[in-house]
């Protein structure tokens, strides 16, 4: 389906709308108290009862659709949920990567996760040359997840496989939305920086600093690192550029798009 997330051309959803949200089960939901996807699944109907009660559930149907797709997409992957939450079975995963691995040249598949242990852990071991155009995400909010991401509650097994994943595999972070300067501590880990303010007027709603912007963006600049910043950041008081880049050549684009440098490139 079309989507209205700037750095994407469609998403596909094998696994239904839902999520259990970081460290949720089906009895003891932690679902983020800003999670778009939940707010659209209360206000759109999907013809899926379970869709609309966000309950995690199988679509595997749905990727029968990357092989009909025209011309080459960058396609975001299970954007109304969480593929690599711990509810979901390593098989139904499987047949997510093994389905988008059959289309490898064609498309482009980002993924993101608020478990990124789980890419760890199933990727651990295969080659990464399998997965040249697979981009696995890591949604970063604040200082717990950043010191996930950094291994501070890994054991030594998991904080080996979790080095290895990072600097082996297309691995890049999403600040979306960014509600806490100590997310920004992890940026040198990743190969490419995504930064959103929350949306909506929910009751609450977190703010993203300019000043946290504009530090990333500088960040960004010095390392030669790509970095997308959302049109919603104008929500949030960004007056600077919204820099849009990207780690790839860009589908659909011209050459790829105007590229700035090795790994940079723009529409």
């Amino acid at each position: 389906m079309g989507t209205k997330i700037e750095w994407a051309d469609i998403t596909i959803n094998p696994l239904g709308w839902g999520c259990y949200g970081p460290g949720g089960t089906s009895q003891r939901p932690n679902i983020c108290p800003y999670c778009y996807a939940k707010r659209i699944s209360t206000r759109s109907f999907s013809g899926c009862k379970m869709c609309n009660e966000f309950t995690p559930h199988e679509h595997l149907d749905r990727m029968e659709k990357l092989e009909r797709m025209r011309g080459r997409k960058l396609i975001f992957m299970q954007s109304m949920g969480d593929l690599f939450g711990n509810w979901v079975s390593d098989k139904d995963i499987w047949h997510v990567l093994n389905g988008c691995a059959k289309c490898q040249n064609k498309h482009i598949y980002i993924f993101l996760t608020k478990n990124p242990e789980r890419y760890a852990k199933l990727l651990h071991g295969k080659d990464p040359g399998l997965f040249s155009n697979f981009w696995f995400g890591v949604t970063l909010d604040g200082f717990e997840m950043t010191r996930r991401i950094n291994h501070r509650e890994m054991g030594d097994k998991g904080k080996d496989r979790m080095v290895r994943f990072i600097s082996r595999f297309n691995v890049f972070a999403s600040f979306e939305p960014l509600i806490e300067a100590s997310a920004l501590f992890a940026m040198e880990l990743f190969k490419w920086i995504i930064i959103g303010g929350e949306t909506g007027n929910r009751k609450g709603k977190s703010t993203t600093y300019p000043i946290w912007v504009e530090a990333t963006v500088k960040y960004c600049e010095s390392a030669r690192k790509p970095i997308f910043l959302k049109n919603n950041l104008r929500e949030h008081g960004y007056q600077g550029e919204l820099m849009q880049q990207y780690p790839f050549p860009i589908p659909g684009e011209p050459m790829g798009g105007k590229k700035i440098c090795n790994n940079i490139y723009t529409r």
